[in-house]
């Protein structure tokens, strides 16, 4: 005897894209998948995510990241301590070389592309995301 559920099926959930990951200092790592706000305690917006970074150079809402035309962009939300960006040194990638440019601080409100391998420091601080792209 053959006998079928009548009606509709459901569809499998779809996979949340990935656009990339944050590696916190602690060696734990969040999936860039929606918009996010990094901070101590982070306000969310509607539509983003949080990331709470507990540290006390980090402010309350530090940072935001989003994906603009699939380029993962940081921006920084006016911190008391500024956020910097650290790159690999050009040609680094190549080879496996891990050397650093020096760190560049961000304007207040100008994105920045995140680029594979870049390191982001928030405040003058220990509190640190390495970026890995998809």
């Amino acid at each position: 005897d053959d006998t079928r559920a009548e009606g509709p099926v459901a569809a499998a959930p779809r996979a949340l894209d990935c656009y990339g990951w944050l590696e916190l200092a602690d060696a734990t790592t969040a999936a860039i998948t929606a918009p996010l706000v990094i901070g101590r305690r982070p306000e969310v917006l509607p539509g983003f995510e949080s990331l709470v970074v507990d540290h006390a150079e980090v402010s309350r809402s530090h940072a935001q990241i989003e994906v603009v035309d699939s380029l993962v962009m940081i921006t920084d939300l006016g911190s008391r301590n500024g956020t910097w960006i650290s790159e690999p040194a050009p040609g680094a990638a190549d080879g496996g070389d891990r050397r650093m440019g020096d760190p560049v601080r961000l304007e207040p409100g100008e994105p920045h592309v995140l680029v594979n391998g870049c390191v982001v420091l928030l405040g003058a601080s220990d509190a640190t995301l390495g970026f890995r792209s998809a």
